[in-house]
């Protein structure tokens, strides 16, 4: 039996791969779906970074809230809004009992370089004020001095936080 050319290439298996068209085809489809999805994905991620610093400080301030009416005597939460934080004054962190407890938002998840926070004061005259420092006190009823907004962005998202002069109370919005 002689062999040629013909009969060796019917005796081996054909191998198939990808042309570079396919290739490219494949790769600019795939590029189109990035570029789609990158702006969603740092949308949803600004929106949980405001949501999720917006609950914290809503937390917060319900704690410092609650520690008052159990201790029967004011207790006060110190915003810094210029180095995006806020302490509650004479209150231990849970976790480093030697520390106090200070709520830094540029630390993650907060990752406060695309978060903003602002707290403004509605006095009970009327005239509204906005400060770098700003102190909310819960009496030992845990009732606020005063009405607060606490607005905190991130990237286009804003969220607010507002504690109610009559109740004490805080929602997000």
């Amino acid at each position: 039996m002689t062999f040629n050319s013909a009969t060796l290439r019917a005796a081996q298996p054909l191998r198939r791969g990808f042309s570079l068209l396919e290739l490219v085809m494949v790769l600019t489809i795939m590029a189109t779906l990035a570029a789609i999805a990158t702006p969603r994905y740092a949308n949803a991620m600004a929106r949980y970074r405001a949501d999720l610093a917006a609950r914290r400080i809503a937390a917060d301030l319900q704690l410092a809230q609650r520690i008052a009416r159990t201790e029967s005597r004011s207790r006060t939460v110190q915003f810094d809004m210029e180095h995006c934080r806020y302490e509650l004054i004479n209150v231990s962190n849970p976790d480093q009992p030697q520390k106090p407890y200070l709520v830094n938002l540029t630390d993650s998840p907060y990752r406060a370089s695309q978060l903003k926070i602002q707290a403004t004061q509605h006095n009970r005259g009327g005239n509204n004020k906005t400060a770098t420092k700003l102190k909310i006190t819960f009496n030992g009823f845990g009732m606020p001095d005063d009405q607060y907004t606490i607005a905190v962005q991130s990237g286009a998202i804003t969220r607010t936080v507002i504690v109610h002069a009559d109740t004490g109370a805080t929602s997000i919005r």
